[in-house]
């Protein structure tokens, strides 16, 4: 499954993001800081921007 998670690098997203990838899913996560994403692995796309950017939030979800 491909998930979109914004604001992964948060306490919840992280939680969110580590749950979804133990289970095999593909994520495109949204952050303002792409250095605190704990997680690395070639199933997480990032894209960086805020979520009160409409197109950032495009980018995200374009293909889920």
């Amino acid at each position: 499954m491909k998930l979109a998670i914004f604001g992964a690098t948060g306490t919840v997203g992280q939680a969110l993001l580590q749950e979804a990838l133990a289970a095999n899913h593909s994520v495109t996560a949204l952050v303002r800081s792409p250095e605190k994403i704990a997680a690395s692995s070639d199933q997480v796309s990032i894209i960086v921007g805020d979520y009160f950017d409409a197109d950032a939030r495009a980018q995200a979800l374009d293909g889920l």
